[in-house]
């Protein structure tokens, strides 16, 4: 439906993809990760991997301003506002993935809960965060993003804090608790950093 119904409203033009970009993106985010997965079983691999990944992808980021057709253009980046929004985003983001594989796990492994019934578990939190995001929206389009973040920020640590005290328990109401607040405050923060950052730039 989506290829039919949704038109682009931007100007398109046909670019060159540079095959050194590519391969430096690839290579310096593959070791940075597997850097990051090495430590617990090899910290000195870890760390030949983290700093092989920073410096390719260091080298990746030259590469891109030399470009007048660059993989990804980062002179947004250049914007302090957008630049410290962008993390905001990312940690949002890491926050709701890592919930989302990890607390199936637990669910499953810790409390031997079944795969329904560890969905379910699931669907409550994300159902908080969907009413959690139509707020946080509301918020942002009365007042703007500054009381949200904070907030949300804070709401997101207690809740992740209060997990990391009650999972040793297998205390199945606490940990789904915790998933809550965790969630509610992603959907307080996730869409107004995004806004406010793209709010930054200029059109162009």
């Amino acid at each position: 439906v989506g290829a039919f119904a949704v038109k682009s409203i931007l100007d398109t033009e046909r670019t060159v993809l540079d095959a050194p970009s590519v391969a430096l993106a690839a290579i310096g985010l593959t070791a940075f990760v597997y850097g990051l997965s090495s430590f617990t079983s090899d910290v000195f691999v870890g760390f030949t991997g983290l700093i092989a990944g920073a410096a390719t992808i260091a080298a990746f980021v030259l590469r891109q301003r030399k470009l007048d057709e660059p993989l990804i253009d980062l002179s947004p980046l250049v914007n302090p506002r957008f630049a410290l929004a962008c993390p905001l985003v990312i940690v949002a983001m890491m926050t709701t993935f890592s919930m989302s594989v990890l607390l199936p796990l637990y669910y499953q492994g810790s409390l031997e809960a079944t795969a329904l019934v560890s969905g379910l578990l699931i669907l409550v939190p994300v159902l908080v965060n969907s009413v959690t995001a139509i707020f946080g929206g509301r918020v942002m389009d009365k007042i703007g993003a500054w009381p949200l973040l904070p907030i949300g920020f804070g709401i997101i640590a207690i809740g992740q804090v209060a997990i990391a005290f009650v999972s040793m328990s297998a205390a199945l109401v606490p940990v789904l608790v915790g998933s809550v607040l965790v969630y509610a405050g992603v959907g307080l923060i996730f869409a107004p950093s995004q806004t406010a950052g793209l709010a930054s730039l200029t059109r162009s």
